[in-house]
C-alpha cells in the first residue's frame, strides 16, 4: 500500500469513527430532548439499554455522551476532550456488549425465538468501537473531511432502520396475553386477502390455537372492493379455527398508529394489560415505537410467516422512510 492509499484508508476510518459518533450523538440527544417534551419518545434503550438504571441518570449519561460524540463527530476530539469521549464511550460500548450477550443468552434459553440470531446490540458495539479507532491520537492521518462524514452519517441513517428489521423485525417475543392485535393489509376488489393479510392471520390463529390468548383484535381499513378488510381477516380467521366469538373489528385501522390507539383505548377500557402485536417483520418496529408512545409498554411483537419472497425488499425500503417519518414527526405530535 502506498502512503496516498495509506492515508485515504486512514481519513475514510476517521470518517467512518467520526460518521458513527454523530449520528449516535445526534440520536442520543434528539431522544434527551424528546423524553422531556413528550412521554414515551425516549428511544435510546431501543440501542443502548441503561433501564437498570435511574431513568434520569441514563438520561443524564447518555446526553452527556451524546454531547460528547457529537463535538467529536464536527471536529476531531483532542486532548482532554478525547480521553474523556473515549472513556464514556468505552464505557457505552461495554454496556452494549452486555446487552448482546443478555439478547443472545435470552435466545439460547428459550425466552424469544425467530429467524435472528444476531442483536442490534451487536451492531451498535460494532460502531462505537469504530468512534474508538477514530479517538486514537494519530496525527499522520488525512483528516476525512465533512463530506466524508456526511456520506457515513447518511448511510448509517439508512442502514439503522434496516438493521432492526432484520434483528428485532426477526425475533419473536410472543408469551401468554390478553390480546392479539393483528395489522391490516390489502383486500382486493373481489374480495380475497392479499398475501401479507393471510401471513398475519394464519400467525394470529396459531397463537390463539395455542393458548396465547383469548381474543383477537382484527384491524384495518376500507378494501378495494365492498369487502372491508377487518371482514376479510375475520372470515379467513374463522376459517382457520378461531371462533367469532373470541374475535373483534377495528374498521377504523387505516393506518398503524390508528390500529395503536384503537387497541391502546380498548386494552384500558377492559383492563387488559398485554398485547402481542402480529405483522411482518418489517413492520414491527414502528409498531413497537407506536405502542410505546401511548403508554402501552407489555407490548410483545411476533413476526408472521412470511411468503412476500421478493415483494419484501421494496416494502421495507418504504419502511425505512416510514420508520423515520414516525419517529420524528408523526408520533410527537399524536402519541401518548
Amino acid at each position: 500500500m502506498t502512503r496516498s492509499e495509506g492515508d485515504t484508508h486512514g481519513a475514510w476510518t476517521q470518517a467512518l469513527g467520526r460518521g458513527m459518533a454523530l449520528f449516535s450523538g445526534g440520536f442520543s440527544l434528539l431522544n434527551v430532548l424528546g423524553s422531556a417534551l413528550s412521554p414515551g419518545y425516549d428511544a435510546n434503550h431501543w440501542w443502548i439499554d441503561l433501564r437498570p438504571l435511574p431513568h434520569l441518570l441514563s438520561l443524564a449519561l447518555l446526553g452527556s455522551a451524546g454531547a460528547l460524540w457529537v463535538a467529536h463527530g464536527l471536529r476531531a476530539a483532542s486532548g482532554a476532550r478525547r480521553s474523556v469521549t473515549f472513556l464514556a464511550t468505552l464505557f457505552l460500548l461495554a454496556v452494549t456488549a452486555s446487552n448482546a450477550v443478555t439478547a443472545v443468552t435470552m435466545r439460547l434459553a428459550g425466552r424469544i425465538g425467530g429467524s435472528s440470531w444476531v442483536p442490534f446490540s451487536l451492531a451498535v458495539t460494532l460502531g462505537l468501537s469504530a468512534v474508538l479507532v477514530s479517538l486514537s491520537p494519530d496525527d499522520e492521518v488525512q483528516a476525512p473531511g465533512p463530506a466524508r462524514v456526511a456520506a457515513v452519517v447518511a448511510v448509517l441513517a439508512l442502514l439503522a432502520p434496516l438493521a432492526q428489521m432484520f434483528s428485532f423485525g426477526r425475533t419473536d417475543y410472543r408469551r401468554p396475553a390478553d390480546l392479539i392485535v393483528v395489522f391490516g393489509a390489502r383486500v382486493y376488489a373481489d374480495g380475497r386477502p392479499s398475501q401479507p393479510v393471510r401471513d398475519r392471520v394464519a400467525t394470529a390463529a396459531r397463537l390463539y390455537r395455542d393458548g396465547m390468548a383469548p381474543r383477537l383484535l382484527m384491524s384495518g381499513g376500507p378494501g378495494d372492493g365492498a369487502v372491508h378488510e377487518t371482514e376479510a381477516m375475520r372470515d379467513l380467521a374463522a376459517r382457520l379455527g378461531v371462533p367469532l366469538r373470541a374475535i373483534v373489528r377495528d374498521p377504523a385501522g387505516v393506518d398503524s398508529q390508528s390500529t395503536v390507539r384503537t387497541a391502546t383505548a380498548l386494552c384500558r377500557e377492559r383492563g387488559w394489560c398485554r398485547v402481542l402485536a402480529v405483522s411482518h417483520g418489517y413492520h414491527l418496529a414502528r409498531v413497537k415505537m407506536a405502542f410505546q408512545r401511548a403508554g402501552m409498554h407489555s407490548v410483545y411483537t411476533v413476526p408472521c410467516v412470511n411468503t412476500l419472497g421478493a415483494v419484501q425488499a421494496r416494502l421495507m425500503a418504504r419502511e425505512v422512510a416510514a420508520l423515520w417519518y414516525y419517529y420524528l414527526f408523526a408520533l410527537p405530535r399524536r402519541g401518548a
